[in-house]
């Protein structure tokens, strides 16, 4: 029998006008829309790119526009009172506007402002040229002429995110930003509803200070699923093509759908339990047949990477990270706090809660994030390509899992003495830091898909690092400018091997030395503990 045609895969398409006329799959997040104009007026969303805020946007324009016809067979026309009052709209997409300079970026956001007022049909005096006068002529035009007026912002915090390790660009743009919101307060009266959408909350911007009324439902557990893919949501909508993929990978579905969990899915944004996968890595997952990391592809995390890299931060520290609260406050431009970026950003996510007292794990969201996130941290870290990166996290994971010690610690040697001189932080004779050399030995092992875990606690101490493999179990000691004989003393003085006894593996002692002054890894020493004699200096 032959099988039904599939629907349009919507890879890059945010109108919701398109995707509907043009047989693309549209899962429908018409209740949340619904909730949202029936109970309030200003909303602020922030969601990681690329995870349907846009096309959110697009669905309350079509909405307040008055496109009954395009809502057909979705649950506002079906199982709803609404009554479809339209509205003249002022749609701003940050995302689409040049914010290379400031004066590309004044010269941008005043065209997006004009063409509001073309689709509108309101002509403004010429000789105003500052976005915010501009915008409120716009809306008072409008407000006299018919009636209240909706706005919608789309990234309004892509032209801080663009340079936010770059103040000599990035202040002037948050200047315009800022003078643009406290014109949009001034003009409150006038605004039916207002919808914004960013990933990070940054406060100076007068959006969060000057809004005192605007919700941010960014962790509510209400509007959870507002964006993004529910497990039930991919089944219901996307069951041909995970039968059509399936079939092009020769994998039972059943496979399929657990790796797609793996890869794709975890992402947690409130206190409902819900997961949800990222619709750009399914869609562009299903095109492709083959797993890979299409989102963190997407767009090269840049100012992370160099946030990371500016706080000297342990990467160990940043997996299984407990909080009070993810409701993180909007917080200065100048002293970005990185957790908070990282689970605004997608990179880390609500892993478990409880509640007295309360308190949240953030982790890596899944594959796809953990994977992409540790290899290019080295790239940043290191200046090396992406497939020298590839080819040497191949190289300790092929080693680790054969038993091969001396190949492992020769793969660490030529990585350590291949990144160039320059590009390690530490100008002074004292070279770079303990956390640099420990982050980059993590992220390694760690981008490798290996099992880790570090600061490891016993009831004698903590373990550096641990890494286990199907048949063994590394307990790993690291040292900077030290005797590597004095790491393994250490392991075999707290006992750090006592809990791997039972595991049914052999377990391997491991001292490494990191030299910073030579800028390399130095002596190593590697024991098996079953042998009780050491195999000697690598």
């Amino acid at each position: 029998m032959q099988q039904p045609a599939l629907k349009n895969l919507p890879i890059g398409v945010q109108l919701f006008e398109n995707l509907i006329e043009r047989n693309y799959i549209y899962v429908d997040k018409t209740k949340h829309v619904y909730r949202l104009v029936s109970h309030g007026q200003y909303y602020f969303l922030s969601r990681p790119r690329r995870f349907g805020k846009s096309l959110l946007v697009s669905t309350f324009q079509a909405l307040f526009e008055g496109k009954r016809d395009l809502f057909k067979g979705l649950w506002i026309v079906d199982s709803s009172d609404y009554a479809w009052p339209t509205y003249p709209v002022i749609c701003i997409d940050f995302s689409v506007i040049d914010c290379t300079s400031t004066e590309e970026f004044k010269i941008g956001f005043l065209l997006a402002l004009k063409r509001s007022a073309f689709l509108n049909d309101i002509a403004i005096d010429p000789t105003i040229t500052s976005p915010q006068n501009f915008l409120v002529e716009l809306v008072v035009q409008l407000a006299s002429r018919s009636k209240k007026v909706v706005v919608l912002i789309d990234e309004y915090d892509r032209p801080i995110l663009e340079h936010i390790v770059n103040p000599e660009v990035r202040d002037p743009l948050h200047v315009i930003l800022k003078n643009f919101y406290t014109a949009l307060k001034g003009v409150s009266g006038h605004i039916h509803f207002l919808f914004i959408t960013g990933v990070s909350k940054f406060s100076k911007t007068s959006l969060f200070s000057g809004f005192n009324n605007l919700l941010d439902i960014s962790v509510s557990e209400s509007t959870a699923t507002i964006v993004g893919y529910t497990e039930e949501e991919l089944y219901t909508h996307f069951d041909g093509w995970i039968v059509h993929t399936a079939a092009k990978l020769q994998q039972p579905v059943s496979v399929v759908k657990d790796q797609v969990r793996a890869w794709y899915d975890g992402y947690r944004f409130s206190d409902n339990p819900t997961r949800l996968y990222n619709p750009f890595s399914i869609l562009t997952f299903f095109w492709n047949a083959k797993f890979s990391d299409y989102w963190f592809s997407s767009g090269t995390p840049t100012f992370l990477m160099r946030l990371l890299k500016k706080g000297d931060w342990p990467l160990s520290d940043l997996e299984n990270i407990v909080v009070p609260d993810i409701n993180f406050p909007a917080y200065d431009i100048d002293n970005q706090e990185l957790v908070p970026l990282m689970f605004q950003t997608g990179y880390l996510t609500v892993k478990d809660h409880q509640n007295a007292p309360q308190r949240y794990t953030l982790s890596y969201p899944n594959i796809e994030v953990r994977t992409a996130f540790f290899t290019h941290f080295i790239k940043t870290a290191t200046g090396l390509g992406g497939d020298k990166v590839y080819g040497f996290q191949q190289g300790i994971l092929h080693a680790l899992e054969a038993g091969n010690t001396e190949k492992f610690i020769a793969t660490l040697r030529v990585f350590f003495a291949g990144i160039p001189y320059e590009i390690q932080p530490g100008s002074d004779a004292s070279g770079p830091s303990e956390s640099y050399y420990q982050s980059l030995f993590f992220a390694l092992l760690r981008g490798a898909g290996m099992h880790v875990h570090a600061e490891v606690r016993t009831n004698q101490g903590r373990i550096d690092l641990t890494v286990e493999t199907k048949n063994y179990v590394y307990i790993i000691e690291c040292k900077i400018n030290a005797s590597c004989a004095i790491a393994l003393e250490q392991i075999y003085a707290k006992k750090y091997y006592e809990p791997y006894l039972q595991a049914g593996k052999q377990i391997v002692l491991m001292g490494l030395v990191f030299d910073t002054k030579a800028r390399a890894l130095g002596e190593c020493l590697v024991e098996m503990l079953t042998s009780g004699e050491p195999k000697g200096y690598l």
